[in-house]
């Protein structure tokens, strides 16, 4: 009997000390980000917000807005919006940290208007892209990211390879 009794008193103390003292961690999920590349490189008024989210342990859900005006000045006659998701599939070690290589297929909306156009006449344009992007994104102090990206996009109411354009980019972010 006392044998049972050591025993007992033996195995729930293994299992107290198998218990986790420590608080959860708390995985960051969210980051949100602006090209900067854009405004480094040209004159035009833009605004250019990402927020990607993450959806597994190597997954994100990125969402993008861009609002452009052609012209170098702030009188509207060019304007330029696009609206695009894409989903993004990490390939390193670590889980849940949102950086690396990642490859991320993506469609895009895209919405352009020109007034007084060659013609004289109002240009109104409403097309959907589909493509890929490339990128590898680092994490600085747990809290910080730099996202370097390639994209490329095909014209999917044209259907045709040719109508493609790429670009690339510098994302500048916060993990939250």
């Amino acid at each position: 009997m006392k044998k049972l009794l050591f025993i007992f008193i033996f195995l729930l103390g293994i299992g107290g000390l198998a218990q986790q003292t420590d608080k959860p961690v708390r995985i960051d999920k969210n980051i949100i980000k602006t090209d900067v590349t854009e405004l480094l490189l040209t004159t035009r008024y833009h605004l250019n917000v990402s927020w990607e989210h993450l959806m597994s342990k190597k997954a994100g859900l990125q969402l993008d807005f861009l609002f452009s005006n052609y012209g170098d000045d702030l009188v509207y006659d060019d304007l330029y919006a696009q609206l695009g998701v894409s989903y993004r599939f990490y390939f390193n070690k670590h889980a849940n940290m949102m950086k690396g290589f990642y490859v991320a297929p993506a469609v895009r909306l895209h919405w352009r208007y020109a007034a007084g156009s060659d013609s004289n006449h109002d240009y109104n344009a409403l097309y959907p892209t589909g493509g890929i992007n490339l990128g590898y994104q680092w994490l600085i102090k747990k809290k910080w990211t730099l996202d370097l990206y390639a994209d490329w996009q095909v014209n999917l109411r044209t259907n045709r390879l040719n109508a493609g354009y790429g670009s690339l980019g510098i994302k500048f972010g916060y993990k939250f």
